[in-house]
């Protein structure tokens, strides 16, 4: 398939912030390759939904791409004569339309600049090590190129088999009849959120049971949020602190009643990293099984009208939350019938009309085939706690050598606590650009995680 100079595997957010950044600050011709399992134009499960209901999480004015431009898509919003507020929360389908364009603008400018932009379609199942050049793999074709880029995004869980639906965002609710009395929804993230106001949407007035470990949805936005009322928190009483201690320290905060906890969380947020880092292996474990749940219902909220109707329903009895873990779905003759792990054992939950699986991010290494190889090849190296792999602080993939393979997002989890949302992957996306452009290894050798 030819010689790169550098490939990018993931065509969704992460890839198209990487290309346009590269494309934006080049100074010289270079060749790009993107390898991605979706066509071009479709930006992952978040941004391919065609629903006007499914919106962003974070308001319009905090969504651009680029590190230096925070506002870039709402300014974009506002270009197309789209009438909207900074804080709005605007459907994700439009985002993608503003991914696409940003794409478009990318390969206009490589144009210009001598840039060879190419997009092959496809699964990247390995990374060959030829020491001069690295190779990726998809199927029995390879691409070449000095320099890689893990943008694979994020792996969605799959943890119950059977006649469970698991691309939600792909259903068409318009097919829902007043025949159907019961829906399960397996998870209650943000995912089961948009599920839930779909359904809604059509007027269906059937029961909706949503079952998770803990039983909790995201919490909402603070209608009015007024982001002065951030403060900077005191970093010596959270880092290279005992989880313990961290904990009684952010309840006291809370418990001041001094500021709503919205304020308190997203103040908390320039420190999460360096708190992580600061973290022994024992408390970062305890972390992630213990409060990641906690932290990401209020980190990663959804938009106070959507709060609104999901309250209504849960107060109406519509919507039912049962803390339970489904640890199987099959279909029966009066419908589909879910095995549940509860705090009381082993039970069954029986004669819903359809299942929705709405888990989420599956961030374990083991579970995704190309981390999985790379580490067996010794490529890169675990982070711990079989949550992903070890990078650089300006996310070069880590081992005993330097090696010219960047990444960022969701392979970084694991080294790093926040690395999925907006704002952490337009940062590390245009640190990985200006490493690349740069052309230089003599300062990636420091690891993180």
């Amino acid at each position: 398939m030819g010689w790169y100079d550098i490939a990018i595997v993931g065509g969704g957010f992460s890839g198209v912030a990487t290309i346009a950044n590269i494309v934006r600050d080049a100074s010289k011709p270079l060749a790009i390759a993107v390898v991605s399992r979706e066509p071009r134009g479709v930006f992952g499960p978040a941004y391919a939904t065609p629903r006007d209901e499914h919106l962003l999480n974070v308001p319009a004015a905090n969504m651009g791409l680029f590190a230096d431009n925070h506002r870039h898509f709402f300014e974009w919003v506002e270009a197309q004569g789209i009438a909207a507020a900074p804080g709005e929360y605007l459907p994700r389908k439009l985002y993608a339309q503003y991914l696409q364009s940003i794409l478009d603008t990318a390969r206009d400018t490589a144009r210009e600049k001598g840039i060879h932009l190419d997009w092959f379609q496809g699964e990247a199942e390995d990374i060959e090590d030829h020491a001069e050049y690295l190779s990726v793999r998809s199927g029995a074709e390879g691409i070449d190129a000095r320099v890689v880029v893990l943008a694979i995004g994020n792996a969605l869980h799959k943890d119950s088999a059977g006649p469970v639906i698991d691309q939600p965002w792909k259903f068409d609710f318009k097919t829902l009849s007043p025949a159907q009395k019961k829906i399960a929804l397996i998870g209650s993230g943000l995912t089961a959120a948009d599920i839930i106001i779909s359904i809604l949407d059509t007027g269906w007035q059937g029961e909706i049971t949503c079952y998770s470990g803990h039983a909790a949805l995201p919490r909402p936005h603070l209608a009015g949020y007024d982001a002065g009322k951030r403060v900077a928190l005191p970093p010596d009483q959270y880092i290279s602190q005992r989880l313990s201690t961290i904990m009684q320290a952010l309840r006291r905060e809370i418990k001041s009643g001094a500021r709503e906890w919205h304020y308190i969380i997203d103040s908390l947020r320039p420190l999460t990293q360096d708190i992580w880092r600061s973290l022994s292996a024992t408390d970062r474990e305890r972390l992630v099984k213990k409060y990641f749940t906690l932290w990401n219902i209020h980190r990663h909220r959804y938009a106070p009208h959507i709060a609104e109707r999901i309250d209504a329903a849960q107060k109406s009895g519509q919507l039912k939350m049962v803390q339970a873990r489904v640890a199987s779905a099959t279909q029966t003759p009066n419908g589909v019938a879910l095995e549940l792990t509860t705090k009381r054992g082993t039970e069954t939950a029986n004669g819903f009309d359809l299942g929705f699986r709405c888990t989420g991010v599956d961030y374990k290494t083991e579970n995704n085939p190309l981390l999985k190889n790379i580490l067996a090849k010794g490529l890169a190296k675990p982070s711990g706690n079989d949550y992903g792999i070890r990078a650089s602080d300006n996310m070069l993939v880590y081992r005993d050598r330097p090696c010219e393979m960047y990444a960022l997002g969701a392979p970084l989890f694991g080294a790093l606590f926040e690395t999925t949302a907006v704002p952490e992957l337009r940062a590390q996306a245009k640190l990985i650009s200006q490493a690349f452009l740069e052309d230089s290894i003599a300062s990636k050798s420091r690891a993180i995680g």
